[in-house]
């Protein structure tokens, strides 16, 4: 009883509670505040579908557009892959429109139907063979389920190039050229943003706007999804679909085919319609589905030989990759104020590795002493790099302390990987709000901080706050870093601000390597810590540009994309020019 009434008053001193008469009020208190930023956020996701009704207005080819597409001859011919069963033939024939109504005609669609008991569905697949010869169709005499008759239409096909498609969604009316330009451009595997149409047809929601190909976010969900198409060689190369992962079929055939693609191109368009009708297979057995992924990605840790395991979270894959035992952290920490011993401490006491070299950035000598902890003092980061005796270097800002005592292990077992250099984590605010979820570049003010200023609590975008995933930049305030890559890279230099963490991204993605975040390190923030997020100063902004460029490459934050702090909504100006 005496432990849990130590953990109580802990966790009460630790919040800023004196006594327990306060704990109710500070709990509402609480509650009201999570409410505000939940309604703050709501208020945010109904402008950016207001602004996605206009982006599909801009978007939608004119006339003009629509003749230049129609006149383009190309190389490439696109076999589009439709496996059907039962399928109701209001949608299948609001699909077939789809099609008929291409700008681009240089398709055919491949219908494979598996044994239908509905009359009307076999009916009216005989009608679109006799309609156009594009319309490709067999009638099956049985059904081998989603996979085994993708892989049957598969045969009907006579294009070089194939794409997926559910029987009972829509294309937009540029995704077959806007496909086949991809695929004259040199690309052997292709995906494109999609969103969600109601079961009528007629409304369109929740767009996804997708990262370039990321390996770490392929692994925790299939982000790419539709519209996905791919040389038929390497279709048939890597054997097609797999009835063993059926429900994420899908899924397994983007990681066996991104794996061996020579040219991987993300189209930043919306080219797919995902109709929402309770019929899909996906929403009836949610459970199977997500353990079909976590088949998937397991055999792709085999295949790739990777170090790692796989689970199932909250119905996704997350990845759990092992610490090499030649691995051994330094902790490199932004000292702040006099409250620095305390809250080492406490830091220490959340970290279930053990950690015996510790360097303070600080202009004055630390006589803090710890036990089996050597404790030395540098005036910075580069400095601290060149003086420690660690493999890795961890930096961590003065205030952040972590949810998980498995952050150190995570962040590790990251930075540890061949072709990883900067490894971050989720920052939160004392409000539960993120003021950290990674960095893109090439925006106004130098970089943009992923969720900035959005509840925890609140709807994600695309769950981002619970996946694997590679961005451009972390934070300084929190992350690991080979200490050989670091110096090779340049390291974090003079930046005043927490620029730097974009900066040295941005040259780590220069030199081949991959930055990640992982939502399994995270930390909250229990002060006001202005370098993780006041503004850059103009001379932070200045040296910058002349050391990435003006406009940087950012890979991982669509182009349609708001480019401002923490939205993550359609930008309608960029799209007029898309």
């Amino acid at each position: 009883m005496g432990r849990i009434q130590e953990a109580l008053k802990r966790t009460l001193r630790n919040e800023g509670i004196q006594g327990l008469p306060r704990l109710g009020r500070r709990a509402l208190y609480k509650l009201l505040l999570c409410r505000r930023e939940i309604q703050r956020d709501d208020a945010v996701r109904l402008d950016g579908e207001a602004r996605y009704q206009l982006y599909l207005a801009q978007s939608a080819p004119t006339e003009a557009e629509r003749a230049r597409q129609a006149a383009a001859v190309f190389h490439h011919r696109l076999s589009i892959l439709i496996p059907t069963w039962n399928t109701d033939p209001v949608l299948l024939r609001a699909l077939a429109d789809s099609l008929l109504q291409q700008t681009c005609g240089q398709w055919e669609a491949c219908f494979y139907d598996g044994c239908s008991t509905r009359e009307e569905t076999r009916a009216l697949l005989t009608r679109l063979a006799q309609e156009d010869s594009r319309f490709r169709v067999e009638l099956g005499a049985e059904n081998l389920n989603i996979s085994g008759n993708t892989n049957l239409a598969a045969r009907l096909a006579t294009g070089d190039w194939i794409a997926l498609c559910d029987h009972d969604d829509l294309l937009a009316p540029d995704a077959v050229y806007h496909v086949l330009t991809a695929a004259e451009g040199g690309a052997d595997f292709v995906y494109s943003d999609e969103d969600k149409c109601s079961a009528q047809g007629d409304s369109f929601f929740e767009p996804h706007l997708k990262p370039d190909f990321s390996p770490e976010a392929l692994r925790s969900g299939n982000y790419i999804c539709h519209l996905m198409a791919m040389e038929k060689a390497l279709f048939n190369r890597v054997g097609g679909l797999r009835s063993c992962c059926d429900g994420s079929q899908d899924h397994d055939l983007a990681l066996r085919a991104t794996e061996q693609a020579r040219h991987i191109v993300h189209i930043p368009r919306v080219l797919y319609h995902w109709r929402m009708v309770g019929t899909s297979f996906s929403h009836q057995a949610a459970e199977r589905c997500a353990k079909a992924a976590v088949r998937a990605v397991s055999d792709q840790i085999a295949r790739l030989g990777l170090d790692a395991q796989v689970r199932m979270e909250e119905l996704q894959p997350r990845m759990v990759y092992a610490v090499p035992k030649d691995v051994t952290p330094t902790l490199v920490l932004w000292k702040r104020d006099a409250d620095f011993a305390r809250w080492l401490r406490h830091l220490l006491r959340k970290t279930a590795l053990p950690v015996g070299d510790v360097i303070v950035i600080s202009q004055q000598p630390c006589d803090l002493r710890l036990r089996g902890i050597t404790l030395r003092t540098a005036p910075t980061p580069d400095e601290a790099a060149r003086m420690a005796a660690g493999s890795h270097l961890v930096f961590v800002a003065q205030g952040l302390l972590p949810e998980s005592k498995d952050w150190l292990r995570e962040l590790l077992s990251l930075a540890a990987q061949p072709n990883v250099a900067l490894v971050g984590s989720n920052i939160l605010d004392r409000k539960q709000c993120y003021l950290h979820a990674g960095y893109a570049v090439d925006v106004p003010g130098g970089a943009v901080r992923y969720q900035a200023g959005q509840c925890r609590w609140g709807a994600c975008y695309q769950l981002l706050d619970r996946k694997l995933r590679e961005v451009t930049g972390v934070s300084s305030g929190l992350c690991a870093i080979g200490r050989d890559r670091y110096l090779a890279l340049g390291g974090f230099g003079s930046y005043e601000s927490d620029l730097r963490g974009a900066v040295l991204g941005v040259k780590a993605l220069g030199a081949g390597y991959r930055c990640v975040i992982t939502p399994y390190a995270a930390m909250r923030c229990r002060g006001d810590t202005p370098c993780l997020t006041g503004p850059a100063p103009e001379r932070d902004l200045a040296r910058m540009t002349a050391e990435v460029g003006a406009h940087p490459v950012e890979h991982y934050y669509s182009p349609l994309l708001e480019r401002t702090q923490g939205s993550m909504t359609v930008n309608t100006e960029r799209t007029r020019t898309a």
